[in-house]
């Protein structure tokens, strides 16, 4: 019989801001700015876009439209990419944090946030406008939203670039290589000179050589060795001799 979550037995788990702050602990740097990238990208929302002058009764008058009251498909996209930012960088953290390893976001963030300064560079020239506006502008509030895109991208670039530079032979200054190196020892033909040269992608390596596979030095070579030796050293005590006697 389960317990209820109220009895004592019952298991609770941590609730939704304890999870966020656990996830957002998990991030790394980069990530962290890319999730404060994406909140102000929907700040920005809240903020005047444009602005309009309309006819009144008695003449004309000037008002501002936020990105709500302007909605239409840059805003929808602006809203979805700032909030599907925030749950992937939160599903990332989490899995992080209960140690499991998930795909990387770094790129997925830097597509994220150009498709979102490209949706906002279009919404620029795109001005609403029609019915009763006489005429229309841009406000300081679509150009905040630019720069929180263009800086989400660039923290999507950065976390990118310094993946691939921790990452074992990337972003290094030296060329990739072709493939695989394959490595293996000489046969006794391609000791002795024969058969055909070795690719050039192959390392090959020399088979360590045993006591037993030296050559045994012979009783008159080692007698000549000993020989010269007593030559060298009596040659070296006569000659003081020799030229006290000159």
């Amino acid at each position: 019989m389960m317990a209820s979550a109220g009895e004592p037995g019952a298991h609770t788990g941590p609730s939704l801001p304890a999870r966020i702050l656990r996830a957002f602990r998990a991030l790394t740097g980069e990530q962290r700015w890319s999730g404060f990238a994406a909140l102000a990208l929907w700040i920005t929302l809240f903020l005047p876009w444009y602005s309009e002058t309309v006819r009144v009764s008695k003449g004309v008058a000037g008002t501002s439209l936020s990105a709500w009251s302007a909605f239409g498909l840059v805003q929808v996209l602006v809203l979805a990419i700032s909030l599907g930012t925030l749950a992937l960088l939160f599903v990332r953290g989490e899995r992080r944090a209960l140690g499991a390893h998930s795909a990387d976001t770094a790129l997925l963030v830097l597509v994220l946030g150009g498709v979102a300064a490209v949706a906002v560079l279009w919404g620029i020239f795109d001005r609403p406008g029609g019915g009763v506006a006489v005429a229309s502008g841009i406000e300081w509030g679509i150009v905040i939203a630019l720069l929180a895109a263009i800086w989400l991208a660039w923290t999507g670039l950065s976390s990118y670039r310094n993946q691939r530079a921790a990452a074992p032979g990337g972003g290094g200054g030296d060329a990739p290589s072709s493939g695989p190196v394959s490595e293996r020892r000489l046969t006794r033909r391609e000791r002795m000179g024969g058969g055909e040269p070795p690719p050039e992608s192959a390392r090959w390596t020399e088979p360590a050589r045993s006591r037993r596979d030296e050559p045994r030095e012979t009783r008159s070579a080692r007698e000549e060795r000993a020989l010269r030796r007593d030559d060298a050293s009596q040659l070296s005590l006569e000659l003081p001799h020799d030229h006290f006697d000159e």
